[in-house]
């Protein structure tokens, strides 16, 4: 049929894709999609006779046979058709005329075609309705075949009230029994387990990659179950007839909501023995819709209203913490699950609210609600790291090693379930802070500056190494903080933490030069001096003149995971015993998670700071930038562990040394800062 202008054609391919036999073909056609290559939209958008009287036409000139079936029969998956084949020709017969009259034939009934209504049917007759939920998720032939960790397993007995075997020992909880793990978590405030009874609300606050995703696919499927077997489900919980009932899946974001619990379900639905028997579910992107029971298996995102209001049997909540932290935002996690949760009124204590989550705050979502879980006694909390849940993953494999080498921290928070404080500390293994000056004290380290402020005879440069400064000048009233660092085989040491102190008056930056140009005549191969403040510029100046690149370095949280994840964790870097130095680093806070800084108050009293420690950092991301270590510390020696006992006996009397062990230094004056030096 053909068309005169554009126009015409554009307005009756819109008033097409706008009609009642469109939708429903490309609803269908969505569907089908993965199921078939034959044809595509252009296949209908080409065809030009598009009127109604014409549709049934265009449909079988370019629809697949499979498609029109499911328009006929919407509701159940459709497999491709094989090509029919074509009917021989059969020759009548001739007969001999018979002397008996010819009576009526008889009527013989058709066998009733089974559609979804009766294979629905069919199904619910075969149904195995005896199951409990965890036999239901592990049955070969009438459940999910669903294989399930140990402690996935735990978690569906406490929270579906099914008793807990007391008798086998199970090799991931370590030879206890579900019985004694359960008791050994709850001992542990790892669980808010009540005793055997059937909970309402299920609160997981789980590591990274344990499977939380997998057990929450499941348990949608269990709450579609637990419908499905029931008679009349509507007439049992005094629901409307017909009333549409849906099982909700809420993700922080469109994204997450199709690839997590949703893309779980789908996979389930595909394989398990359970959905084989009966009707498929019409399915797209976000949705599996069980035509004739009314029952839809639905994933939303924090942001859509449209999940507030609809009838649920169950709500679950991905990653409760990740959703918009705004408080009056529609997508605040406590006003998404407040809203949410009233969805499943209706089945009083059959209505499951589920939230999940890694952990993202102490103060977060989930954190709360597994608070809340110690004293509401329908509601259920686990609290467990990802080894706990997932036996495939243990602490010690190197997967996680890598993962905690990398960003300790962020490995705590993700897969220990151990959530950030707004303000905590940012060495949380203090250890490996004590390790620097054990390791130094094995590796030869010595303080270089006398107790009189100056250098030792001994302290001059190897020409065999490249030496990196970096300087932290006083802005007001704070200490002007120095530090040299070189590289040395598998270590980088510290040669020098310094730092000047101004007392009641300023730093005297003259003094700090004749500091700088001694230093400098002492290490001819001095390479880089960085500072993070632009001031006393003639220092840097000077420096310059001397042959020594300066440049401005910002000492950040940036350049402190540098100096902490490369240097301290693995054993790289070595000092001499400094209590000013090793105060500042055990001092030093994450602040929200953002910014590194000191506090204060320090934990002996005075008055907190990080000028050595931010020294330390600048000369150390200047060694570091010299390329990869080509040798492997060796942080087992037996001197290390010899030292380390010798210096965990005099911690003591470590603390309380003079400053001078800080090295800072002393004029005669009685002031620190001023005064001459004698090199």
């Amino acid at each position: 049929m053909g068309h005169e202008t554009k126009k015409e054609l554009h307005r009756e391919a819109k008033a097409f894709r706008n009609s009642f036999y469109f939708k429903k073909w490309h609803r269908t056609y969505l569907i089908q999609k993965d199921r078939r290559n034959k044809i595509s939209w252009n296949d209908i958008m080409l065809n030009r006779d598009i009127s109604k009287s014409t549709l049934a036409r265009a449909m079988a000139d370019t629809v697949p046979e499979d498609v029109l079936q499911e328009i006929e029969n919407p509701g159940h998956r459709i497999k491709a058709l094989p090509s029919p084949k074509p009917k021989a020709k059969i020759e009548p017969k001739c007969e001999p005329e018979s002397e008996e009259p010819i009576g009526p034939e008889p009527v013989v009934d058709p066998a009733p075609l089974e559609g979804p209504a009766q294979r629905s049917l069919s199904a619910k007759n075969k149904l195995n309705r005896d199951m409990n939920p965890l036999e239901f998720a592990e049955h070969p032939t009438d459940g999910l075949n669903f294989s399930l960790f140990p402690m996935q397993r735990l978690i569906l007995k406490a929270y579906y009230g099914i008793p807990l075997d007391a008798v086998k020992e199970i090799v991931a909880f370590k030879g206890l029994t579900e019985a004694g793990m359960m008791d050994s978590l709850v001992k542990a405030g790892k669980c808010t387990w009540k005793g055997e009874k059937n909970y309402r609300e299920l609160v997981l606050v789980v590591g990274m990659k344990g499977g939380k995703t997998a057990l929450a696919g499941v348990l949608a499927c269990i709450e579609e179950y637990s419908l499905y077997k029931l008679e009349d489900f509507r007439e049992h919980y005094g629901l409307p007839k017909g009333k549409q009932v849906f099982i909700l899946n809420v993700a922080a974001n469109e994204v997450q909501a199709k690839k997590t619990i949703f893309a779980e379900i789908d996979s389930i639905i595909q394989h398990a023995p359970y959905y084989q028997s009966r009707p498929a579910p019409q399915a797209n992107q976000t949705t599996f819709d069980f035509v004739e029971e009314r029952v839809v298996i639905q994933s939303g995102h924090s942001n859509s209203n449209a999940l507030v209001g609809p009838l649920c049997k169950a709500v679950l909540m991905d990653e409760l913490d990740r959703f918009a932290a705004k408080e009056e935002g529609k997508s605040s996690a406590n006003k998404m699950y407040n809203s949410i949760s009233r969805n499943v009124t209706p089945f009083k204590q059959d209505g499951k609210i589920i939230s999940i989550s890694s952990p993202m705050h102490v103060n977060g979502p989930i954190i709360k609600l597994f608070n809340q879980t110690k004293a509401e006694p329908s509601m259920l909390g686990f609290w467990l790291a990802t080894w706990e849940l997932n036996p495939n993953l243990p602490l010690e494999c190197e997967t996680l090693q890598i993962e905690l080498r990398k960003s300790p921290e962020d490995f705590w928070r993700d897969y220990g379930a151990q959530p950030a404080h707004s303000l905590e500390k940012y060495y949380r293994d203090r250890a490996k802070i004590d390790e620097i000056f054990v390791r130094g004290e094995a590796l030869g380290c010595k303080n270089p500056i006398k107790s009189d402020g100056t250098f030792e005879d001994w302290f001059k440069g190897n020409p065999e190494y490249n030496y990196h400064l970096h300087m932290d000048p006083s802005v007001k009233n704070d200490t002007f903080g120095i530090a040299m660092s070189h590289r040395e085989g598998a270590y980088v040491k510290v040669d020098m933490a310094h730092f000047f102190h101004p007392g009641e008056g300023e730093i005297d930056y003259a003094m700090v030069q004749e500091f700088l140009d001694n230093l400098v005549a002492r290490f001819p191969t001095l390479q880089t001096a960085t500072y993070d403040v632009y001031l006393a510029v003639n220092l840097y100046q000077a420096l310059q003149n001397k042959g020594v690149t300066t440049s401005f370095l910002r000492i950040d949280k940036a350049e402190h995971d540098l100096l902490k994840i490369e240097t301290v964790y693995t054993g790289r870097l070595a000092c001499y015993p400094s209590n000013q130095f090793r105060r500042e680093l055990r001092d030093l806070n994450l602040v929200t998670g953002k910014k590194v800084d000191h506090p204060t108050e320090n934990e002996e009293g005075g008055r907190g700071a990080k000028d050595l420690a931010d020294s330390v950092a600048g000369s150390v991301v200047a060694c570091l930038a010299e390329g990869e270590f080509t040798e492997v510390a060796d942080c087992s020696s037996v001197a290390f562990e010899e030292k380390w006992t010798n210096m965990e006996r005099s911690e003591n009397n470590r603390r309380s040394e003079s400053s001078a062990g800080s090295s800072s230094i002393v004029f005669g004056n009685g002031r620190t800062g001023g005064g001459s030096l004698i090199w």
